[in-house]
């Protein structure tokens, strides 16, 4: 037989019996995802009976939690939001580009998320937005579509946002830039992005979360002397790769069940890609307490919104601005994108789940979104 591999549910169910979790130190947020990761596919959540009336094959499907941050429960998101995405693509290159603050702020960050995260968004935005408009980088109105994460390879605390941004932009004279070979000097990049974060982020911190405001100002003065990098990767020769690549960034979690080599006498043992050392695959094993508290460091506060639009990807009349843009690119038009759940689910499953997986007749529907690994 297979080994049974564990899995974060398993790590989480065993925190949770061993009362190795205080929730007086948790979120709502927080413990509710304890709850739905430890309940996720199990009788807890209820059942659907998948069955077919020609064969009589009979399937029980437990319900899934939905919570995004649950390692079971994204596919579904993922490809859906990759599907509708889709409709907004141009015919032109996009560039990758990553945002990373110095580690001297994350305890501060840490002490107010929702603020350190809208800080890092404006910063990202406003710095693209503005290198952009200078005549003498581009002088167009670009496109882009950030997405924070906030996890390192061993889940550290470790918060930056990816960007995939359009290889050029269009002006008020409705004409079309393109920057086909690189997007924007790194250190123009880097240093903007620099000054428009530390400005924010010591303005307008709430100093009263402060036990020692001295070391704050000490911290922030040590980061403005120090280079901020801003990795920028080669552009993607296909456009059609563009959206099915971000969508790997858009609903990753801290870490993910695959990654999880062992689970003995609560040490917990998972691999990670070591930066440092030539991008090597190492392994690492610390404790379930350390490891909860780590994954649970990354959940986002009640109602952030972590992946975000702008430019002319702004929803504001975004779709009659694309179909102007299209034009201007020489981009085939497209039809507007249509939620098919069947389809998704079919794609992600390699079936169609109304048919049975036995004599492949109809059979009597279940909740087809049960089928989802």
């Amino acid at each position: 037989m297979a080994e049974v591999k564990p899995t974060i549910q398993d790590i989480f169910c065993y925190a949770r019996d061993h009362h190795l979790i205080d929730e007086a130190q948790l979120t709502v947020k927080q413990r509710k995802v304890i709850r739905d990761i430890c309940a996720c596919r199990t009788e807890e959540m209820g059942f659907n009976v998948e069955e077919c009336t020609s064969c009589g094959y009979t399937q029980l499907h437990y319900n899934s939690c939905r919570n995004a941050s649950c390692p079971m429960c994204q596919s579904f998101n993922r490809q859906e939001w990759v599907e509708r995405e889709e409709y907004y693509k141009l015919n032109i290159t996009y560039y990758h580009c990553v945002f990373t603050i110095p580690a001297e702020l994350n305890p501060y960050i840490l002490l107010d998320k929702r603020f350190g995260y809208t800080v890092l968004f404006h910063a990202v935005s406003s710095t693209l937005n503005a290198i952009a408009a200078d005549p003498k980088y581009l002088g167009a109105k670009i496109g882009f579509t950030a997405v924070l994460h906030t996890w390192g390879s061993t889940m550290v605390f470790h918060p930056h946002i990816h960007c995939i941004i359009s290889g050029g932009g269009y002006t008020q004279e409705d004409t079309w830039i393109s920057k086909d070979r690189f997007l924007f000097p790194v250190r123009v990049l880097s240093s903007l992005f620099r000054g428009k974060f530390l400005y924010e982020f010591k303005k307008y911190f709430n100093r009263s979360l402060l036990a020692d405001p001295a070391a704050f100002d000490q911290a922030v003065d040590k980061c403005y002397k120090m280079d901020w990098v801003v990795y920028t990767k080669e552009p993607f020769e296909n456009p059609k790769t563009v959206i099915q690549y971000l969508g790997r960034y858009t609903h990753r979690i801290a870490i993910s069940n695959a990654r999880i080599r062992s689970f003995e006498n609560g040490m917990v043992t998972f691999s990670y890609k070591d930066y440092q050392g030539h991008s090597s695959i190492r392994q690492m094993t610390i404790t379930a307490r350390e490891f909860v508290r780590r994954y649970l460091m990354h959940v986002l506060p009640q109602g952030f919104t972590k992946i975000r639009h702008y430019g002319f990807l702004a929803n504001a009349n975004k779709k009659k601005r694309i179909i102007r843009l299209r034009i201007l690119t020489n981009t085939p038009s497209r039809t507007e994108y249509v939620k098919d759940t069947i389809g998704i689910i079919t794609r992600i499953i390699g079936r169609d789940p109304r048919k049975c997986p036995r004599c492949h007749k109809l059979i009597v529907p279940a909740s087809a979104l049960h089928l989802i690994e």
